[in-house]
């Protein structure tokens, strides 16, 4: 028997001049979860340099609040920036994630 696996991805970001609502965002993570989804994505940008400017919330954190309030579905970064991070505080930052999520994050990176 062949499972589908079904992921979808959360709008942590809108456009100006409206500003993403984080409480909406977790409410909808928990949402997705019991709808039976495999995983949710969160887009990674620090800024985008385009009219109208894009309000984003950061991924990493949109994704530790997420880890608190869900306890099955994984979390995954759709793709994380890596050189506008710096290394260490990464880690450090991905490990705690991991850790609250039980072993529930994926990582998708890419060099910009």
């Amino acid at each position: 028997m062949v499972s589908k696996i079904i992921g979808i991805a959360m709008q942590n970001f809108t456009a100006a001049p409206q500003i993403p609502d984080a409480k909406a965002l977790i409410d909808y993570s928990v949402r997705v979860e019991e709808l039976g989804y495999e995983s949710i994505w969160v887009w990674d940008h620090i800024l985008l340099g385009v009219d109208p400017y894009f309000p984003i919330l950061d991924s990493l954190s949109v994704l530790t609040a997420v880890a608190a309030r869900t306890e099955r579905i994984r979390l995954g970064t759709g793709i994380l920036v890596l050189p506008a991070r710096n290394p260490v505080v990464l880690a450090k930052q991905l490990s705690t994630i991991d850790h609250i999520s039980c072993g529930r994050l994926t990582l998708g990176v890419a060099s910009g």
